[in-house]
Formats: structure tokens, C-alpha cells, sequence
């Protein structure tokens, strides 16, 4: 490459050139990945909230149903949990 009335670029400016080209290429394709991510992550509390709702409401009902006795009702419970309920 060689604008007028300039030097031939060398070897090293035309790598470096391409490096900052192709990290600026890495870096826009990683922020949109995260913008998508974070979209993915705003719809994502919502359903978590219904689930855990669903799963209240079904342990509430096995305690109904079984009689259950207070004190493994917590075991009982923190067995059930499962999936994204535990992180």
C-alpha cells in the first residue's frame, strides 16, 4: 500500500495494521455477544419468578397432602430444589 508522495509501508506497519484491525473485529463481535447475552438475561427473571412461584405453590401442596411434620419440611424442600433454583 502506498498513498502518494509517501514511503512504501513496511512489513511490520502492515502486520500491525491488520492486528489492530482484526482485534477492533474481535472486540465488536464480543460486545455484541454480551448486548445479546444481557437481552437473553432481561426475559430471564420473569420466567425465574414463575418457576420458583410454581414451585412454592407444589410444595405447599405435598405439605398439605402428606401431613407433613415441621421439621422435614425444610429437608424436604431443599431436596426438591433443582436447575437454576440452586444458583
Amino acid at each position: 500500500i502506498m498513498l502518494p508522495n509517501s514511503e512504501p509501508m513496511t512489513q511490520a506497519a502492515i502486520r500491525r495494521m491488520i492486528k489492530e484491525n482484526v482485534d477492533a473485529a474481535i472486540a465488536v463481535k464480543r460486545a455484541r455477544q454480551a448486548n445479546a447475552e444481557n437481552d437473553a438475561r432481561r426475559s430471564r427473571p420473569v420466567k425465574g419468578f414463575v418457576e420458583l412461584l410454581r414451585w412454592f405453590k407444589k410444595t405447599e401442596s405435598v405439605f398439605r397432602i402428606s401431613e407433613s411434620a415441621d421439621g422435614k419440611k425444610v429437608k424436604f424442600a431443599a431436596t426438591t430444589l433443582q436447575g437454576p433454583a440452586l444458583t
